[in-house]
């Protein structure tokens, strides 16, 4: 009977790296919502909360690399736990900051240790996980979806009674409590690679190494990454999707930010599916699908102002049609051998994020140049058009980068 209970320890352990990775998108998409609530209190503008979602993702970013060492050589559930008290830490110091740049340190923090959520939770199934890996890469990916989702909700409507907070403060203890029963578990030591390296060992790794940063096809995959992922960043953590939903639709916050949670959901079913599929056929075929799909939604999306019912199944559709980033992690990680699994890994997430996060500061700061907004209590509202011509183009381009990085892969 303990032999039967050990053999569910992988599962297990995977469950709870995955719950940090799902606590952890409640802080994730919050400038997303928070948005005036920061505008009214420090006095800054739109291209201030573009700042803040820059910040955070290059953060994030940059540091998906130097995690992906530390978990190739050390105790994956000792240094995710750890993120995940100190996620906990890093939301304290945010609702309790005294100006704009405490809060983006907040925030850059913040992001540096949720990097290890979806990192640990992936090179712990790549490693200790033998059947079904695509699929349980993207059931953590749903649970990231489902905490964007319960997220979207929740801060759009406790807003509209709360302070920001207020709202933020009910997330940190779960992130703490996540962490602490993280580091009490069983560490399995069977698949951590050996720190005990001989010199010949450490020159192999080096060549394979090389081998694997001058591969074209490590950084094709991770341009799709960036080129699938960067329009659902812009939509739902960038701080101006809400915004941009509402004028192209003529809908009212609320309403928008209910909206926007259905491409979550619509993730939660996705990814799952995703992972499934690519288990059972060639990753690359569900990437092409993912972008195809992804543009014809994205044109609806940004073009034709929509009822709330239509925009909802839209967005559900979007969501359930964009995974294709599970297949390029299934992908990546069979690429080069499992044992580099951590380091292909986080290359392809750098890359997911990297873009996003580069437009996330880029384009409030080109709207606000070339477009006039109304000021209504001291927020900017800007026109369909403007957003149209500022956020949309470089969405469509994205995506249709995305298809044709599918393709090279596809092809050879």
């Amino acid at each position: 009977m303990n032999e039967q209970f050990k053999s569910y320890y992988p599962l297990i352990g995977w469950f709870f790296l995955t719950s940090f990775f799902f606590l952890h998108y409640f802080i994730r998409v919050s400038p997303n919502f928070i948005n005036f609530a920061l505008i009214q209190q420090y006095g800054i503008s739109l291209k201030h909360i573009g700042w803040l979602s820059t910040a955070y993702f290059l953060t994030y970013t940059l540091a998906q690399i130097p995690i992906g060492y530390l978990l190739q050589r050390y105790s994956i559930l000792h240094l995710t736990g750890i993120a995940s008290i100190l996620c906990g830490v890093s939301v304290l110091a945010i609702i309790n900051s005294q100006s704009y740049y405490h809060v983006l340190i907040g925030y850059m923090c913040y992001a540096f240790f949720g990097a290890f959520a979806l990192l640990g939770a992936i090179s712990y199934v790549s490693l200790h996980i033998t059947h079904k890996k695509a699929m349980l890469i993207g059931l953590t990916q749903a649970a990231g979806m489902a905490g964007g989702c319960m997220a979207s909700y929740l801060i759009s409507h406790e807003l509209e009674f709360y302070p920001w907070q207020i709202v933020l403060e009910q997330f940190i203890w779960p992130m703490i409590f996540v962490g602490f029963i993280v580091l009490m578990m069983p560490q399995a030591k069977f698949s951590e690679l050996s720190h005990s390296e001989s010199a010949t060992d450490r020159k192999k790794d080096l060549r394979s190494h090389i081998k694997i940063y001058q591969s074209s096809y490590t950084w094709v995959n991770a341009l799709y990454a960036a080129s699938i992922y960067s329009p659902f960043m812009l939509l739902t953590q960038s701080g101006i999707g809400k915004s941009m939903i509402q004028s192209i639709h003529g809908h009212s916050s609320l309403e928008s930010g209910t909206a926007l949670s259905m491409i979550f959901i619509g993730w939660m079913i996705g990814g799952p599916l995703f992972g499934y599929l690519s288990d059972r056929f060639a990753p690359v075929k569900m990437m092409k699908f993912a972008a195809f799909s992804s543009a014809i939604l994205l044109l609806i999306i940004l073009k034709a102002p929509l009822g709330l019912n239509h925009l909802m199944l839209v967005l559900f559709c979007f969501g359930l049609c964009n995974p294709g980033l599970i297949s390029a992690y299934a992908y990546a990680a069979t690429l080069h051998g499992r044992e580099y699994a951590s380091i292909l890994v986080a290359l392809t997430n750098m890359s997911a994020v990297l873009l996003g996060a580069v437009l996330s500061g880029i384009l409030p700061n080109i709207l606000e140049h070339m477009a006039h907004p109304d000021f209504i209590a001291g927020v900017p509202y800007y026109t369909a058009a403007a957003y149209q011509k500022v956020i949309g183009l470089p969405i469509m381009f994205s995506i249709c980068c995305a298809y044709m990085s599918a393709y090279y892969l596809d092809r050879t």
